[in-house]
């Protein structure tokens, strides 16, 4: 589980954004949509009853596996190359373009590698649009900068 301590900096009728302290968690969530001025991180979450720009809140939300990000951020991309190379080239040779196989070969490699990116994109575009947070505010702990 992800906990993190953040202040709030804007607020609109159904999300908050909050602005987290960068630290080395940082580098593999991938839960902040984007970086402030890269000593911070701006997330969105969804807005909690009597919460106001300026508090301090903590977040939660559901952890994400190292191992299996680093699988399907490297490894899965680099072996779908090398599946997408071999598709290319075998289905050219068997269509008698030989003198095309190792073009069709990089060109269908390339598609394959570039597949589980635009996966991810779109499957990350859908969730915000359908207001799913990957966190969440558990706590308000400071309002406006005063101790509750």
């Amino acid at each position: 589980m992800i906990e993190e301590t953040g202040t709030v900096i804007q607020i609109s009728e159904d999300k908050a954004q909050v602005l987290i302290p960068r630290n080395a968690a940082c580098e593999g969530c991938h839960s902040c949509h984007s970086k402030s001025d890269g000593f911070g991180m701006i997330t969105e979450v969804p807005k909690a009853h009597g919460l106001a720009i300026g508090d301090r809140v903590r977040l939660e939300g559901k952890g994400v596996s190292q191992a299996k990000g680093g699988l399907l951020i490297f490894i899965l991309p680099l072996v779908l190359l090398f599946i997408g190379y071999l598709i290319g080239e075998a289905v050219t040779k068997y269509m008698g373009y030989a003198s095309l196989s190792q073009t069709a070969g990089i060109i269908t490699g390339f598609m394959f590698f570039v597949a589980p990116f635009l996966i991810i994109y779109l499957v990350n575009r859908k969730r915000k649009k359908a207001g799913e947070f990957p966190l969440y505010i558990a706590q308000i702990l400071n309002k406006g900068g005063t101790n509750l």
